[in-house]
C-alpha cells in the first residue's frame, strides 16, 4: 500500500465533503481558511461521474 502525506488526506477530505453537498464556504471556513473560495479552487478534483454528467447537460441545452 502507498504512503499517504497528510497533504493527501487533507485533499481527499475535502473533496469528499464537496462531493457529497456540503457548500464550499462550509468546507473552507471548517479547514480553517481565511478565504471562503479556496475550497472550490484548490481542494476539489472532478469526479469523472460529474463531469460526464455535466457533459449530458450541456448535450441536453444545445441539443
Amino acid at each position: 500500500m502507498r504512503r499517504a502525506r497528510w497533504y493527501d488526506a487533507r485533499h481527499a477530505c475535502r473533496t469528499y465533503l464537496r462531493m457529497a453537498g456540503v457548500p464550499g464556504p462550509i468546507v473552507s471556513a471548517r479547514a480553517g481558511h481565511g478565504d471562503l473560495t479556496i475550497a472550490d479552487r484548490v481542494y476539489v478534483d472532478p469526479d469523472v461521474a460529474h463531469l460526464e454528467t455535466a457533459a449530458g447537460h450541456l448535450d441536453a441545452l444545445l441539443g
